[in-house]
């Protein structure tokens, strides 16, 4: 995962390559998912926006803040070891 970034809706920003994690609301919940080789987003878990410290507050587009990427990191690790 090289970047990550919140999606103001369904649409992928431009600048997010394959590799990269979006956020998408999903009503009350949080999708975190990684895009595939044709850009679109795989596979999403569903997470509590709780599990993801400043998502609430940080606008769309790419993320800088620390705390929110090593939440994502996890979110993305936990799926990854789950499926193992």
């Amino acid at each position: 995962m090289d970047n990550v970034w919140l999606c103001s809706g369904d649409e992928v920003p431009l600048d997010a390559v394959p590799g990269d994690a979006v956020l998408q609301r999903r009503g009350d919940l949080v999708a975190v998912a990684v895009l595939g080789e044709d850009g679109s987003p795989g596979a999403a878990s569903d997470v509590s926006p709780d599990l993801l410290p400043g998502f609430l507050q940080s606008p769309a587009g790419r993320v800088d803040d620390e705390a929110l990427l090593r939440a994502v990191r996890g979110v993305l690790t936990a799926e990854r070891d789950r499926g193992a």
